[in-house]
């Protein structure tokens, strides 16, 4: 079960998620992702060299890498792929880091197989380094590095010529199902949050699958996110014990019929919560996929087959459709706003709650009416939520419909998968200083270098109510 902490009141409650775990789906990527962001101008070599996953406490070496009688010490790998749109060259990069423990021992750059999935062969080294001492390095000028694969390692077998004179070689077996290769194009836009999204999917190791289907039908509301006319794809979620679906589109249109080559690998994936950890189902990019999704009256239905990387097929049943609302409650709150930690994105966040009710919602920053799909992570208990303190569990909505002024006072309603329809009425509680009044033991107001500063809860806000650092 997912736990949430209110954001506002200094004290931590906990809430639990009734569905939807903590899964960086694309909508994560649309709204959180910095997709913006502007591609570093230096060479590749310059990247930081360090550990994707850091080695646990009890492996790592606490003397620096070195060689040992012309032997590169490692006991780590992961490979880097480089894009030719990333290296500027007419051919793309596979760069292989090796560590000892947390530190690097060595890397090489080489010219990348056509196929990004496949790591094994024989290769001339473009250029890289290895650490001979601590803080001393040598440049490669030439060499070869090969690579096999014989189940379950991958083997690499290094020879390098370096500017020092001296020749080093290397040879490390590897578990295959360790080895993390990472698109680094995706890496450095998205950031190390997003590492499991930026993996590729390597096939020197022959898939075979069990033969095995497992039926997944979700009887209930699925939610339907629509960015197929914005950002040409749509996802639906769904939840039904043991499992959570998520689906990933590439489409202009929901409806219609898709193949192998429309699904976005990076952000579908099933969950299986048969424990309370649960366990994360990849789906395999594989001929079979496939899902129909048909929209009848106000009903979107999916029907889809789906490889797993555990080798099942997993043919999945779901349907959004919203709701009638069958009771209307009105909630009105005051609360605070974040408009630093999103800015880069140009979201601002709000938070509030009452005796009922636990409110964060993460909106675009300009003022305007907003769906449910331009609400940053809806029914994610770390961004946006509305959760119910009485009964310990996130509301999970299906709909929504909010405007926001330029004072940041939000009003409209929002509409839950169990037919509840919340009329919001949402303003900062710090906006007018009259406001603090009648809230006067919670809150105090001081002059500092000339500035209203507001403190409640042990926090400071300015007369906006924004939250100051």
């Amino acid at each position: 079960m997912k736990k949430l902490f209110s954001l506002v009141c200094a004290a931590a409650m906990v809430l639990s998620a009734s569905a939807a775990p903590q899964f960086a789906t694309r909508v994560a990527k649309k709204n959180m992702g910095g997709v913006n962001r502007t591609l570093p101008a230096v060479e590749y070599t310059d990247f930081n060299h360090s550990r994707l996953v850091a080695a646990p406490a009890t492996g790592i070496k606490k003397a620096p890498a070195a060689v040992s009688n012309g032997k590169i010490v490692a006991d780590y790998a992961q490979a880097m792929f480089l894009s030719t749109s990333f290296t500027g060259s007419s051919y793309a990069m596979y760069e292989f880091d090796f560590f000892s423990g947390e530190d690097l021992a060595a890397y090489v750059a080489v010219k990348a197989n056509s196929d990004s999935s496949k790591l094994v062969g024989n290769y001339s080294l473009l250029k890289g380094k290895v650490v001979v001492a601590a803080g001393d390095t040598t440049d490669i000028t030439s060499g070869s590095i090969a690579v096999t694969y014989v189940a379950p390692n991958y083997h690499f077998a290094l020879n390098a010529v370096c500017a020092n004179g001296q020749t080093y070689t290397m040879d490390l077996d590897y578990a295959a199902a360790d080895l993390y290769a990472v698109n680094y194009l995706l890496y450095y836009t998205f950031g190390e949050y997003y590492l499991q999204y930026c993996l590729i999917e390597l096939n020197d190791a022959p898939f075979v699958p069990t033969g095995k289907t497992i039926d997944i039908v979700i009887p209930g509301i699925s939610i339907l996110t629509d960015n197929t006319g914005t950002d040409g794809y749509f996802e639906i979620t769904g939840y039904d014990a043991p499992y959570y679906v998520v689906l990933a589109i590439n489409s202009n249109q929901v409806a219609g019929t898709y193949g192998k080559a429309d699904f976005d690998y990076n952000y579908s994936a099933i969950i299986d919560y048969s424990s309370d950890e649960g366990t994360e189902i990849a789906l395999k990019k594989y001929d079979s996929n496939t899902a129909t999704v048909s929209v009848k009256g106000d009903t979107t239905f999916v029907d889809a087959s789906v490889m797993g990387k555990d080798g099942n097929i997993y043919h999945i049943t779901m349907k959004h459709y919203v709701p009638t609302p069958t009771q209307t409650i009105n909630i009105t709150l005051q609360g605070t706003m974040d408009s630093y930690s999103y800015a880069d994105n140009g979201l601002i966040k709000f938070a509030a709650e009452d005796d009922s009710y636990i409110l964060s919602l993460i909106l675009p920053s300009e003022a305007g009416t907003y769906a449910f799909s331009d609400i940053a992570l809806m029914n994610n208990s770390t961004y946006s939520y509305l959760g119910d303190l009485k009964t310990g569990y996130i509301i999970e909505i299906v709909d929504a419909s909010l405007t926001m002024t330029s004072q940041y006072a939000i009003t409209g309603y929002l509409i839950s998968t169990d037919a509840r329809k919340f009329n919001l009425n949402f303003s900062l509680w710090g906006t007018a200083i009259d406001n603090t009044k009648a809230d006067g033991a919670k809150a105090q107001k001081v002059l500092r270098d000339g500035q209203l500063v507001i403190i409640k809860n042990g926090a400071e806000y300015n007369a906006l109510g924004t939250q100051l650092r």
